[in-house]
Order: C-alpha cells, then structure tokens, then sequence
C-alpha cells in the first residue's frame, strides 16, 4: 500500500469537493477561523510543556538523560532554524490537521545531530507486502531527495485507519468545513452588496402588465442587485 505525496498534495493544495460546493483542503481549512483556533490552543499548547527524556535505572527509579543525544534537540534546538517550541507546534500542527507529522533524523557517525521537519506533502511513505515501510522524501520543487527506513524517521501520527498513516482530519471533516466556508463567503457578499433596500414600493395587483413588471424589475434589480447603491428606486411609470 503506498500512500504517496501527489495524495497528500491534493489533499493539501486542491482539496476535495463539498455538497456545499466549495473545495476543501487543508490550507482552505486553515482559513476557518474556529479551526485555526483550535489547532494553535493544541499545537501551542503542547509546544510550552516541558519535554525531557528520562532512562530507566536499575534500582527501578528513572532519572533526567542529559546526556542522551536527543535531550538537546528536544529541550533545546532540533537543527539550527528552529527552537523546541518552534519544532513542537509545527508538528503538533501537522499531525492536528493532515494526520501526521514527520521528521527526518539526521545522524553523523550513528549519533542522532538534527531532527529535520518534513512538509507532509513533500512525503511519501510506502508499505510492502511483509509489512514494512519505507518514507520517501522530496524537496519543494518535487525532486526526489532519498528513502528512508522507519528508524531514520521521527513520525508523529493522529489516530490512524490503516496502522502506519494517520486520518487526514481536513479531508474527512470536510463537509462541516466547507460548510462554514459557505456561510462565511455567503454572508461576505451579502453584506459587501448591500441588498438591504432603505424603502418597498408596492403596486396594486392588475394595475400593470408584463412589460411594466419587467421595466420594474430591471429598475429595481439596477439599483439593489449586485453592486447596487442602495437608496430607494425611482420606477418609470408608463
């Protein structure tokens, strides 16, 4: 089974079709502002906790591994752009709306140096028939960068389906979301036209024919529909 970048950059940059009519991917979602909230209060959240490594002692008691090569990319620095928290909540982030967040570890002479953020999109992970995966990565213009086996991998997944990739939360909740995308643009338009009339004129029911009812509704369409002034039409009267 593979699951390969091209799904998740349709996922993330085109996006799925709604009843709703709007097309829903994870950078549409990021637009919604309850989302949004959401998932900063979650990857926020998680980025201030202190994170430390502890090891297992042979007394039973565990203690602070200060001296394990991943306590200063996870307390500190995980490469040289990024502090703790800025790596936390970006992947927290990730795993929040696509399901998964990824990290490449980056080792000289088998120790582990840097854990290198990967943009889901730009992943493509592979299951074979034995079961076991395989992560290719690419860079931004597409380009293939290399494979790499689960322990060159730091994988952070959502609640997962298949075992080995986690559910895309966008793409499966996106008939809710592509809903309050509608309102919102539908709301948008309403108010940025103006449709709100500021008088109602009536006439009495047999004293006009199809031709004045038209001329009627052309004034009046003109002067409240789209893009309309407002004020109160001035109807020609035949």
């Amino acid at each position: 089974m593979t699951i390969s970048s091209a799904d998740i950059a349709s996922a993330i940059e085109t996006g799925s079709e709604t009843r709703s009519g709007v097309s829903v991917n994870t950078n549409v979602a990021l637009q919604v502002s309850a989302a949004l909230c959401a998932g900063r209060v979650i990857a926020e959240g998680v980025a201030q906790m202190p994170l430390k490594i502890f090891e297992h002692l042979e007394n039973g008691t565990k203690a602070e591994a200060r001296s394990h090569p991943a306590w200063p990319l996870f307390h500190r620095q995980p490469n040289d752009w990024q502090s703790s928290f800025d790596f936390r909540e970006q992947m927290t982030l990730h795993a929040v709306f696509t399901g998964n967040a990824i990290a490449v570890k980056n080792s000289v002479n088998g120790v582990l140096r840097e854990l290198i953020p990967i943009v889901p999109d730009k992943v493509e992970i592979r299951q074979n028939a034995r079961f076991g995966l395989m992560y290719r990565i690419f860079d931004k213009d597409g380009g293939h960068i290399g494979d790499y086996d689960p322990g060159k991998i730091f994988h952070l997944r959502g609640p997962s389906w298949s075992g080995f990739y986690g559910i895309d939360i966008v793409r499966t909740a996106r008939e809710a979301l592509g809903l309050t995308i509608e309102l919102e643009r539908s709301q948008g338009r309403m108010h940025a036209r103006d449709r709100t009339p500021s008088g109602i004129l009536t006439y009495k029911a047999g004293k006009l024919d199809q031709e004045s009812l038209d001329k009627m509704s052309e004034s009046w369409n003109a002067t409240f529909g789209p893009g309309g002034p407002g004020g109160v039409a001035v109807l020609e009267k035949d």
